[in-house]
């Protein structure tokens, strides 16, 4: 066995009837949101465009039908991909707790992307004082958010990384017509794995028309795009071409292409998150007497001029 398909096989798809890929596990959140039910219901009641052209016809029970297995959260893997090894220690608690409930859920170390490799370069960025306070990103860091984050220190590890193509490969191989969802939340490298799972191969078809479940959240265009030497169009390039497919790809299984530049459905949205304990290394008791502090400050203002 190579080293590859022996990294691939410690994912232990086998059997995995339905399998949701999460892209970006962070705290892990978005996996606690699936097992609440969150993204069947961003699938099943979203505007009209994130569909193929045949929902746009279909009835309430056919809509209810094709959205129907994302309801059906137990019954399906989870297998959550975390490219920040500081993130791990307390993403195996969390899976040891789901997995406490028969839950088929792991927490990968490793990077989702387009390469496979036990031993791949990525720079960690902390930028808050946070223990959870660190991320990675191949991009300019100070780009990716809506808003300026610091960089208070980086560092240089290696550590395994999964080719997503990959990944769906094996999950088909292990479990011919296993029902896939993708969830993405990469810091900018969206653009990379749409783009590959969205390119025909040899045979004419595409690993994108093999999920029937796909939720993005995209980051900075303008600045990011070059780094792939992409063009800056790439949103509205990549986003056409699966819409094609979804529409014209005869056997295409792909039923929602969940887009947003806020969060990918199941997490807190971007200017939400950007006042958290997380990105600000504030407490919930630190930030609760902060406001009270500028809450008192306002106060005096509105006496001293009244």
């Amino acid at each position: 066995m190579t080293r590859h398909a022996a990294m691939h096989s410690a994912l232990a798809l086998a059997g995995c009837k339905k399998l949701f890929i999460d892209g970006g596990s962070n705290t892990g959140d978005a996996v606690d949101a699936f097992y609440r039910g969150s993204f069947h219901r961003c699938a099943k009641s979203s505007p009209n465009r994130l569909y193929g052209k045949i929902w746009h016809n279909a009835s309430g029970r056919e809509k209810a039908q094709r959205m129907a297995p994302l309801a059906d959260v137990q019954s399906w893997c989870v297998r959550s991909f975390e490219a920040n090894p500081r993130l791990m220690p307390m993403l195996r608690a969390k899976g040891a707790s789901h997995s406490s409930t028969g839950r088929n859920v792991r927490f990968v170390d490793g990077l989702l992307g387009t390469v496979t490799g036990p031993a791949v370069s990525r720079t960690v960025i902390t930028y808050s004082r946070d223990p959870t306070g660190s991320g990675v990103s191949f991009f300019n860091f100070s780009r990716v958010h809506s808003r300026t984050v610091p960089v208070l220190a980086t560092e240089k590890v290696l550590a395994p990384a999964y080719d997503v193509r990959d990944v769906v490969r094996r999950a088909r191989e292990q479990s011919p017509g296993v029902i896939i969802g993708m969830r993405l939340d990469v810091e900018g490298e969206e653009y990379s794995l749409l783009d590959a799972l969205s390119t025909a191969g040899e045979d004419g078809s595409t690993l994108l028309c093999q999920l029937s479940f796909l939720f993005v959240e995209h980051h900075n265009l303008h600045e990011n795009m070059t780094w792939h030497g992409f063009p800056e169009r790439m949103y509205n390039v990549v986003n056409d071409r699966i819409h094609y497919l979804m529409d014209h790809e005869p056997g295409c299984k792909l039923q929602i292409n969940w887009r947003n530049f806020w969060s990918s459905c199941g997490d807190s949205a971007r200017y939400v998150w950007m006042k958290s304990p997380q990105a600000t290394g504030r407490n919930v008791s630190e930030a609760a007497t902060r406001r009270a502090a500028v809450s008192r400050g306002r106060r005096r203002g509105r006496r001293r001029h009244s």
